[in-house]
């Protein structure tokens, strides 16, 4: 009786509304009508809504020129399909019927949340329970972009896994809100100029980071190392130090990693945007995965966000795609920034190209880590394009240890010494 009042509510509110609204409310559905008459797509909706046709995620017809519709009306009834379906299926089951008897499993719904990728074969939501597809339709109606973070419902259907049935937010907000977004490739680029202090973190390498290379909003930082340099280590260090910052969003990136050292970082890292391969995935997968998580922070941007994107084992990718990839970092002039920290192996092939187009360089030594000296950042080889950013003490006390102290002795000294301390003692030559 409760659900049969519900479905009468539903059809009285359906006959309140006009022509364009019952269509609008269809389209949104993605219930197919060919009718062009009121009560024939009220009929067809409903049928949608007692399950007893599937959506169509392909529309016939023009895209339409304006997208509003009833979303409360819509939710609720996809609400009720999904009720009706759940007690239809439980008494199925009690009557010793399994899922493939019952026939209800293609038609079975269910809330989805991923970040939107493409691939040759069309558009994906990825995740935490494997992918969804996304119909091209989607896009003709909202300005989707790669790398926007969707929530939605979701249908599974036996010939083609789950598809997305409903798009609810974007990004966090309603999809109608994207028409106006800025888009990237627009944004005005200048210097990074406000420094992002890592010594919130208070650790030996975020000291030695924040006096010989400091980093500032809309930089390309690279991370050069010798094999088993302890790169991964010193990434770890700034995630955590920019975590600490509540206008900042860390988002990891991981390609051709140790599976132990990816559950590593989730473990540590549960509130961050972790995008990761591990080391036996193809090329294809890892550039891929790089592309989803690069777009997933410039979306961040264009809604004036200030993002900081940590990534590991990035030169997996290719040199030229490497080279597409970094160069997104960007302090835009109409609000927010892309912050890119990225390891780079000394040995790769095109190291010198990479350090000419970076503004921030923090050398990792061999002959330091060999002798197991960790952090084995050789502060006399590092650089910042911000060091006139820095108080004047701070330049003046890193002239001075880089003149009269070895690295290894600079090194120690910051796992000893407190960073203010260290200051007034080299701040005068």
């Amino acid at each position: 009786m409760h659900m049969d009042k519900r479905l009468s509510e539903i059809t009285e509110r359906l006959e309140n509304l006009t022509i364009h609204e019952v269509r609008q409310l269809a389209r949104a559905l993605n219930v197919h009508f060919e009718s062009s008459r009121k009560p024939e797509i009220i009929e067809a909706v409903l049928s949608f809504a007692k399950g007893l046709s599937e959506p169509k995620l392909k529309v016939k017809g023009a895209p339409p020129k304006s997208d509003k519709h009833d979303e409360q009306l819509a939710a609720e009834i996809v609400a009720y399909r999904e009720n009706l379906l759940s007690v239809d299926f439980e008494e199925n089951e009690q009557n010793g019927m399994t899922v493939a008897d019952s026939g209800y499993r293609e038609q079975t719904t269910q809330q989805a949340v991923g970040i939107l990728y493409s691939t040759d074969c069309g558009y994906f939501l990825r995740t935490e329970n494997g992918t969804v597809g996304v119909a091209n339709s989607f896009f003709t109606r909202y300005n989707l972009k790669a790398g926007d973070e969707i929530s939605g419902t979701a249908i599974w259907r036996e010939e083609c896994g789950r598809q997305l049935l409903i798009i609810s937010e974007v990004n966090g907000n309603p999809p109608e809100s994207l028409f106006n977004r800025r888009d990237f490739s627009e944004l005005t680029r200048k210097y990074p100029a406000e420094i992002i202090r890592l010594t919130l973190n208070n650790t030996a390498a975020c000291k030695l980071i924040d006096m010989f290379a400091p980093l500032a909003l809309g930089q390309r930082a690279v991370i050069t190392s010798p094999s088993k340099g302890g790169k991964t280590s010193v990434l770890k260090e700034i995630a955590l130090a920019v975590n600490g910052y509540s206008n900042l969003e860390t988002v990891l990136l991981f390609i051709g990693g140790k599976p132990e050292e990816i559950s590593d970082f989730k473990n540590i890292f549960t509130n961050n945007k972790i995008f990761c391969t591990s080391f036996d995935k193809s090329c294809e997968e890892h550039r891929e995965t790089a592309n989803t998580a690069f777009e997933y922070a410039k979306r961040k941007v264009e809604s004036g966000k200030n993002i900081v994107l940590i990534a590991d084992g990035l030169y997996a990718v290719g040199v030229e795609e490497l080279k597409k990839l970094t160069c997104c970092a960007c302090n835009a002039e109409e609000g927010g920034s892309l912050t890119v920290v990225y390891s780079l192996t000394q040995n790769f092939c095109g190291f010198d190209e990479m350090i000419d187009s970076a503004n921030a360089v923090i050398t990792l030594s061999a002959d330091l880590a060999q002798s197991r000296i960790y952090p084995a950042i050789d502060a006399k080889k590092c650089y910042s394009g911000v060091e006139d950013k820095l108080t004047c003490g701070e330049r003046n006390a890193a002239n001075a240890m880089r003149a009269k102290l070895s690295a290894e002795q600079i090194i120690s000294l910051f796992k000893s010494a407190n960073y203010n301390d260290i200051i007034d003692n080299y701040k005068n030559g």
